[in-house]
């Protein structure tokens, strides 16, 4: 019977971490959704507002505005984005959820790959990285 206990309290405990780092990449994921509807609409600076602070004090809005009109000038609208992985974490920074995807623009593919913090239930924008040769040219 003992036995039995302690594995139904390490099921719960399981479940319960679980549920806390699946909630945290499920808001990441919205809010990759927000970011590409973003980016498609040309609102770069809503994207930026809502990144956290330290995305803000190591990349200046004019940095983003410019990187974002670029991937928007050469590849335009993003078309589909398909998660390929997530990563969720806790260190000295936080909660970070990290999200890959494959993407197909309107003018061509890359990838992305997106941090996000999860702070107060909300995903705020750590790090972006995108990579597709259209951008090379």
């Amino acid at each position: 019977m003992k036995n039995k206990t302690s594995l139904a309290a390490l099921s719960i405990l399981f479940i319960a971490v679980l549920a806390c780092s699946t909630g945290g990449t499920e808001k990441a994921g919205e809010a990759v959704e927000v970011f590409h509807q973003r980016l498609n609409g040309g609102q770069f600076s809503d994207i930026y507002k809502d990144a956290s602070a330290e995305f803000k004090s190591s990349t200046a809005e004019s940095q983003l505005d410019g990187l974002l009109s670029l991937v928007k000038k050469k590849l335009g609208n993003v078309k589909e984005a398909k998660q390929t992985s997530w990563e969720h974490s806790k260190n000295t920074d936080g909660d970070i959820v990290t999200l890959k995807y494959d993407v197909e623009f309107a003018n061509g593919s890359g990838t992305e790959e997106f941090m996000y913090k999860i702070v107060d239930e909300k995903a705020l924008l750590f790090n972006y990285k995108i990579n597709s040769p259209v951008l090379q040219d």
